[in-house]
């Protein structure tokens, strides 16, 4: 048997098999699973197997119940001579049972093992960021693949991290040439994304990180820098730009998550700022340009995400961040 990925917290394999089934029925109680019902139409069909109603001959049965006394997102799959029984907490705890069903049933495979899996995950949300703003922007049947592989591994977050990449309608001349994702493709995407249990969460920069935009002429107002730089230059001009890009991309979503960026901001009070970074501090001012974007956000109905980096830098300031609807990120790289 091949390890399952992620390892599940209990794992016993147990005597016999399962004759891999050709004709299934599915047998259900607590509650629709849409997903994980739709997971396990995909699974039979790459099997070559059909799925048809109870009591039919020479027909496997699984018993698929939710509301099991599991942690959230907690699974039981237990495979036996005699057929397939899921318990589940919740309908996500389904969805995962028949994603590691799927990797007990290998292509061509004669039989399945007899096993007893339970599992549940230690964090609620996991997730992939996708840098598509520095390299070649993947195509739709790339981002559906990624998907694909995110949710074989349960993991149920999805962000395209965006800087000049997304179609802004008023914005050509900073997305030309840059293969954009337009609002229709994140739309089907996102659609995509939820239909197998991801959930796929905007990403704009709204700070630091403004290179592509704050190089052409008519944004350069909008600098830290007169010659453009990388950096928006903090006040309500800024956050009324940013204010009109959200307005564009959140409808694309149905998260209610979006994480702003606002790292390595470098720029700020090198420039037309520095008069006030001198007075109040740097840390002052990068945060009093934040909570304009926290505040807009949580009016929207939003939970922000940012990185932590630069109030980082001034603990001092940290206890004056809202205490809810915001979370901080910390970036950790691993070189291999």
């Amino acid at each position: 048997m091949n390890p399952l990925l992620p390892i599940p917290r209990e794992l016993t394999r147990r005597a016999g098999s399962l004759a891999a089934p050709h004709r299934l029925a599915l047998v259900l109680s607590g509650g629709p699973c849409p997903a994980a019902e739709a997971a396990l139409e995909d699974l039979l069909a790459a099997r070559g197997a059909v799925r048809c109603a109870s009591g039919a001959p020479d027909v496997t049965t699984c018993t698929l119940h939710v509301g099991a006394d599991l942690p959230p997102e907690g699974y039981s799959l237990e495979i036996s001579e005699t057929g397939i029984d899921i318990a589940a907490c919740d309908p996500s705890g389904a969805l995962h049972a028949v994603r590691t069903w799927a990797q007990l049933w290998p292509a061509r495979s004669t039989a399945l093992p007899a096993v007893s899996v339970r599992d549940w995950p230690d964090f609620s949300r996991r997730g992939f960021m996708l840098d598509i703003s520095r390299d070649r922007v993947p195509t739709s049947a790339e981002l559906r693949t990624l998907v694909d592989r995110m949710a074989a591994l349960k993991l149920n977050v999805l962000q395209l991290y965006t800087e000049h990449t997304f179609a802004f309608r008023d914005h050509e001349t900073v997305w030309r040439d840059a293969s954009p994702l337009t609002a229709q493709e994140i739309r089907q995407l996102d659609r995509y994304c939820a239909a197998r249990g991801v959930e796929l969460v905007p990403n704009q920069n709204s700070f630091g990180h403004m290179e592509r935009w704050l190089r052409h002429p008519e944004y350069r107002h909008l600098a830290e820098r007169e010659d453009g730089g990388g950096c928006l230059v903090p006040g309500e001009a800024s956050a009324a730009f940013v204010r009109s890009l959200y307005d564009e991309l959140l409808p694309c979503f149905e998260s209610r998550r979006i994480n702003i960026g606002c790292d390595e901001t470098f720029d700020l009070g090198k420039g037309r700022s520095r008069d006030a970074c001198d007075a109040h501090g740097v840390g002052r001012v990068y945060l009093s340009h934040v909570q304009r974007l926290f505040e807009d956000l949580r009016s929207r109905g939003r939970h922000t995400e940012f990185w932590g980096d630069v109030v980082l830098q001034h603990p001092e300031l940290i206890g004056e961040l809202p205490g809810e609807g915001i979370t901080a990120l910390a970036l950790s790289l691993i070189h291999i």
